[in-house]
């Protein structure tokens, strides 16, 4: 099922009538910047409508209302929600005077595009006194709000004021190539990636080479996983430049992934970035026995082709580039017999004979009868269910060339994945708009960096990104243009064909830590295209100030103008309020079998306004025990380490968690660290009596007759969870012995009593609570 994600609602135009109005002021035009409050108005008599004093709903002024038998109109100005989903409004109405019935009358309508929609019907028929008129859930390009009003007498007056439109703030397409988003939502169906998935349950995200593929896990926000639990799996492949899973037609047994749902698209588009070994083999992708996708091979040679069950295939006379990685695509409007199949840089129409065949998804590897087997490496799969446009396509195949080695594809819009100074080919997305006329103007992608809103779009032009996988660190990068103190070490380069205009450039920083005080970021752009931004200045364009934060950790620049072959990163004025990034060189927890402990160490390479951190662990089932904290050095430059000692390990696998505090509290994780420990053989020591029952006491006897020195006394339960007796007040400590009495709420089980001494090591007793 589709999944939602749920971001903060922001305020995207608000009215009250105490800004920018005036008493008896009857244009309602507020021209504070920037603009949101500006209305026009019909009806007659108007000057019966205005903002007044008298009888306001809150503050000091309202829209106010009267008139004899004829309606009147107040519109709101265009209000643009184009970055906004689940957009919501709010108007607060009142009356003085009006007739009970349906006489009088306050209506409120909405526009999103398709003429006006009445909101909050009959709060505001007759004699309501007050109501607040809600609508939420709207979505569009631009909204426009219209209020009306009836009354059949001089003295009656209808209010309303107060009018919010908040929505949530989107973060932009951020599917493949910025087409398609990750909620749900949309027409993106699935999104598998060969770097996440679960090969024999190892679900960390980098199984070994060779390991049986369980899971493929959709990230299209669908849900829609290949799986395969059977003995007929594909395998997790690291043997090769990109991580893939393998399919083997020469195993004996066909391999597949079973798709979460089953059926298939008349209307779709699916592409596959894909490695194929020399075998003799069909190289099936997609089948659900109606239909299937597949590439064949014959003698090292071998073309792309369409399958309906029960009638001849369908073939191109692409021949396919067995042996070297490829991208290949099937593409279906829904109203048509033909379908689209583009193998890199060759593209073929085929007549298949039927508007209703269409794109299957109930299996990947084989068809129903295995004749029909899947070979090679896969890299990544991506299925719509709607046949994308050109401009989509262009964009998807860009991503894929990129992120998989430069394939030829027939129209190669950005070239930073190979350039002098860098490969930057990582998260690249785009907008543009195709020789047809298509076109794709929002778009974000896998990346933080979100575009939109071009400003001078035209007929084949482009404007796409991506960056050099550097790390979001601040602390050792020198290159800085005067007045920066720090910037994020990641750059982004652009590829532009044309002049698409200004766009609208935001950042999700949500995983850089640190504080941010918005008006400390800068925008920086390497404008003289050298690769460098410490020569770049507010003339020269490349040090740009002016960002909004416009939802949680969004960071939002208008009218931006970055060229072709450009650079472009975030710096900040002010390292104090706005550090950006602290590095954290590693972290680790070792576990010392000898001393029965775990060491955890990190190191650092820089601090800024570092508070402390603090060490916790867990069974990994989502809940987590604190271990300790440590003060960290605030402000610091240069390598520190850092050690704590956790001496009360838990039995079996248990993984430890640090976590860096700002000293305004911000908090960032870091990736857990695993260990797994095993009691050591526990020494015989005499206990009486054993078994027995929580709340007697227990009394444990061993050799000498002094007085033991008691350091520690602990239970520990059979799962490693710890009961602390080292100061319980039953404790009591007699010449070769010690006795103290069982909790009265231990549940039964069996316990493991571990006492340490001065100057000897730990001793060990199993303890059975009956």
């Amino acid at each position: 099922m589709p999944c939602t994600s749920l971001y903060s609602q922001t305020t995207i135009w608000s009215v009250n009538f105490e800004t920018g109005y005036s008493d008896n002021d009857a244009s309602a035009q507020d021209n504070n910047s920037p603009a949101g409050a500006d209305w026009t108005k019909s009806g007659s008599p108007s000057n019966w409508w205005r903002v007044e004093s008298d009888n306001a709903i809150s503050g000091s002024l309202s829209m106010s209302g009267r008139n004899t038998d004829a309606t009147m109109t107040w519109t709101s100005e265009s209000i643009d929600i184009s970055g906004y989903s689940n957009v919501s409004i709010s108007i607060d109405l009142a009356e003085v005077n009006c007739d009970d019935g349906s006489s009088d009358q306050i209506e409120t309508f909405y526009n999103v595009g398709s003429g006006n929609v009445e909101f909050g019907d009959g709060n505001g028929d007759g004699n309501f006194n007050s109501a607040t008129n809600t609508i939420a859930a709207l979505s569009g390009s631009s909204l426009t709000i219209t209020v009306t009003l009836f009354n059949n007498g001089g003295g009656e007056r209808c209010i309303f004021d107060n009018i919010v439109v908040t929505g949530t703030a989107s973060l932009g397409p951020d599917g493949p190539g910025g087409v398609g988003s990750t909620d749900g939502s949309d027409a993106l169906e699935v999104w598998l990636k060969a770097d996440d998935l679960d090969a024999d349950g190892d679900q960390s995200d980098n199984p070994s080479n060779g390991s049986n593929v369980s899971t493929w896990t959709d990230h299209s926000g669908n849900g829609n996983n290949y799986t395969n639990t059977g003995s007929n799996r594909p395998t997790y492949s690291t043997s090769g430049t990109y991580n893939a899973v393998n399919f083997n037609a020469s195993a004996g047994t066909a391999q597949y992934l079973n798709g979460a749902s089953s059926g298939s698209y008349s209307d779709g588009s699916a592409f596959f970035a894909h490695n194929t070994t020399n075998v003799s083999a069909s190289h099936l992708t997609f089948d659900n026995g109606s239909y299937s996708l597949r590439t064949e091979q014959w003698s090292n040679s071998g073309v792309v082709g369409f399958t309906r069950y029960g009638v001849a295939d369908y073939t191109t006379s692409i021949s396919s580039p067995f042996g070297s990685n490829s991208i290949y695509s099937f593409h279906k409007d829904g109203s048509s017999s033909n379908m689209d199949i583009r193998v890199n840089d060759d593209t073929e129409t085929l007549a298949i004979g039927s508007s209703a065949a269409g794109i299957p998804y109930d299996r990947l590897g084989k068809n129903s009868t295995t004749t029909d087997e899947a070979s090679g490496d896969f890299f990544e799969v991506i299925l719509f269910s709607q046949d994308l446009n050109e401009m989509q396509i262009i964009l998807i195949d860009n991503y894929l060339s990129a992120k998989y080695g430069g394939i030829d594809i027939p129209t190669d819009i950005y070239d930073g994945d190979n350039v002098a100074n860098g490969n930057f080919d990582f998260d690249v997305a785009g907008i543009g708009q195709a020789s047809d006329g298509s076109n794709h103007l929002d778009a974000q992608g896998t990346g933080v960096v979100r575009v939109r809103n071009a400003s001078n779009l035209g007929n084949g032009e482009f404007f796409v990104w991506g960056h050099d996988n550097t790390t979001f660190n601040a602390d050792s990068e020198t290159d800085l243009p005067t007045g920066i103190e720090a910037r994020i070490e990641r750059t982004w380069r652009v590829s532009e064909t044309g002049e698409v205009g200004t766009v609208t450039l935001s950042f999700d920083l949500t995983d850089v830590p640190g504080s941010v005080t918005t008006s400390d970021l800068r925008l920086l752009i390497d404008t003289d295209g050298d690769g460098f931004f410490n020569d770049e200045t507010v003339g020269t364009g490349g040090v740009i100030s002016g960002a909004s934060n416009t939802s949680g950790n969004i960071y939002e620049w208008t009218g931006i103008d970055i060229d072709d072959a450009e650079h472009f990163t975030i710096g900040s004025i002010n390292i104090t309020q706005t550090p950006l990034p602290v590095e954290l060189t590693s972290f680790k927890a070792l576990l010392d079998q000898e001393n029965e402990w775990v060491e955890l160490i990190w190191i650092t390479q820089t601090e800024i306004n570092n508070d402390y951190f603090t060490l916790e662990k867990t069974t990994g089932d989502g809940e987590f025990t604190w271990v300790g904290e440590i003060q960290g050095q605030g402000t610091h430059n240069g390598q520190y380490e850092y050690t704590f000692i956790d001496e009360e390990p838990w039995t079996g696998i248990s993984y430890y968690r640090l976590t860096q505090v700002d000293e305004d509290g911000k908090e960032t994780h870091y990736p857990l660290e695993a260990v797994n420990y095993e009691l050591p053989t526990p020494k015989i020591l005499t206990a009486f009596p054993n078994p027995l029952a929580a709340g007697e006491e227990l009394t444990i006897q061993f050799s000498g007759s002094d007085y033991p020195q008691i350091r520690s006394l602990v239970l520990h339960d059979q799962s490693g969870r710890a009961i602390d007796l080292s100061h319980d007040p039953s404790l009591q400590v007699e010449p070769g012995e010690v006795s103290f009495v069982l909790p009265h709420t231990l549940p039964t089980g069996i316990y493991v009593a571990t006492m340490v001494t001065d100057n000897e090591s730990p001793h060990y007793l199993p303890v059975v609570v009956r």
